[in-house]
């Protein structure tokens, strides 16, 4: 299972340790300790309390997955590759290579290789199996870092509208009397990324360790967890902010990686096309985990997902629907029976109790109605703000069939696994058709969060293909 009691216990400390880590880099940032800035000269003492950061998060991250496995040589093998990786990666930055012109234009094979070994480490001493070959899947998730976390830009015009200047940005001055800022936000934010990635390594490799056949599909979720509000809070909005964090991202830094060196004949080189590979997988993968994990919330109270799934996942209305739902009961009698309408019930008949009440309500149609509703309105307020200009076929078109995807997407249960791709596709011809502009953030945004909606919206209109394990089996096989 993948909400267990060790799982509960080291969610607040993961927190914790995260947000100590955070504070310690402000600090060092603050009091220009360590620098990013390659103009500064390089000093050793500096560079090693650069390296720390990495270190202390690696240390952090591996952990908390020692406790959640108990898989203790696994951890220090992959912690050791890891810190190989980290040392490797600070001598680049003292020898001054980092900075050398052509130094980005390729794959630092030694680095990728450290981190491949990290994750190949630890499921070869933990499966003992071929599964451990699942394992380059979570490698190539992480290929890319991109800058996730920029919400400070977000919220900084509604907070100009009522007259409050930029509070995010924080005033550095250098020992040369330069004066930079540092935006003490973005590091913030960096807290709910490695509670995140702890969070879907461990579901991933609870996947991996419990089913004799893996399925990329991601389907299973536990039913009836004992989540107590701390670790359900913590947990949902890591993953919130992280999958959110890949929507608001600065995405001008990741097209000039991706353009940058084109091939002439306009073809991304293989860098540029995994990082590209890397932030679709990322964000399946945690997008289907984030959707399991509140699927599992839900069946708590025995119950499918309803208009509560719906508002926990519209920014801004999502912490009033949080306050909502950690007020209500987190548990339901834990025991060998289950009761659903005070019929005493195995656990099995329980799971199939709810998904015949799922069908019941015609698997949640009038929100189906409502979905559809909003589609509508968004597509003739788009025709009304048009109405003065001569509409081209191809923009009806593309209208129209907008439409029929997302009805289709509402009553088919199959329509994910075309869909998704097909978005993925799109978005790769997209950005190998177009040159670097303004109008690339506002569709890369629209297109990263369809794909994501359509991964996370799967569990409220196809709640009765969500599989469950129950405490002490291997839990219900995917197809």
């Amino acid at each position: 299972m993948f909400f267990t009691e060790r799982f509960r216990t080291v969610i607040p400390y993961l927190a914790l340790a995260a947000l100590l880590l955070v504070c310690l880099h402000t600090f060092l940032m603050m009091n220009g300790l360590i620098s990013y800035d390659q103009q500064e000269e390089i000093v050793l003492s500096r560079e090693f309390l650069k390296a720390a950061i990495p270190l202390l998060s690696a240390l952090t991250f591996w952990g908390a997955i020692g406790f959640l496995t108990q898989a203790w040589q696994a951890v220090a093998w992959a912690f050791a590759f890891n810190l190989m990786g980290i040392i490797y990666s600070s001598w680049q930055f003292y020898s001054g290579a980092v900075f050398q012109e052509g130094f980005h234009d390729g794959i630092n094979w030694v680095r990728q290789g450290l981190r491949l070994a990290t994750y190949l480490s630890f499921g070869w001493f933990y499966f003992r199996s071929n599964k451990v070959f699942w394992m380059a899947l979570l490698f190539l998730a992480n290929w890319v870092n991109l800058p996730f976390f920029e919400y400070a830009n977000v919220l900084e015009k509604p907070l100009e509208w009522i007259g409050i200047d930029n509070p995010f940005m924080m005033k550095i001055e250098k020992e040369s009397g330069e004066v930079t800022y540092m935006n003490w936000a973005s590091n913030f934010f960096s807290t709910f990324n490695l509670i995140a990635s702890v969070i879907v390594f461990w579901m991933f490799i609870v996947v991996l360790r419990a089913k004799e056949k893996v399925s990329w599909k991601l389907l299973t979720t536990d039913w009836q967890p004992k989540f107590d509000r701390l670790s359900f809070s913590l947990a949902y909005w890591a993953l919130h902010v992280a999958l959110l964090g890949t929507v608001l991202t600065e995405f001008q830094i990741f097209v000039q990686l991706l353009f940058k060196n084109l091939s002439p004949n306009g073809f991304m080189p293989l860098k540029n096309f995994l990082s590209l590979l890397s932030v679709l997988l990322s964000i399946y993968i945690a997008g289907s985990f984030y959707r399991n994990f509140l699927v599992s919330f839900f069946s708590m109270r025995a119950t499918y997902p309803t208009w509560l799934y719906w508002l926990l996942n519209i920014p801004g209305l999502n912490f009033f629907a949080w306050i909502y739902a950690i007020e209500k009961p987190l548990t339901v009698k834990q025991s060998t029976v289950d009761t659903i309408d005070g019929a005493e019930l195995s656990a099995g008949t329980a799971i199939q109790e709810v998904r015949d009440s799922f069908d019941a309500n015609d698997r949640n149609g009038t929100i189906k109605g409502v979905f559809i509703a909003v589609s509508v309105i968004n597509i003739v307020s788009m025709l009304v703000m048009r109405s003065s200009q001569q509409l081209p076929f191809s923009f009806l078109f593309s209208l129209s069939l907008g439409l029929a995807v997302i009805v289709w997407y509402v009553y088919s249960d199959s329509a994910l696994w075309f869909i998704w791709p097909a978005q993925a596709i799109l978005l790769i011809l997209f950005i190998a058709s177009f040159p670097p502009g303004s109008i690339l953030k506002p569709i890369w945004s629209m297109t990263i969060a369809g794909m994501i909606n359509v991964v996370m919206y799967y569990g409220l209109f196809h709640f009765h293909k969500m599989l469950f394990y129950q405490e002490g089996d291997a839990g219900e096989e995917e197809e």
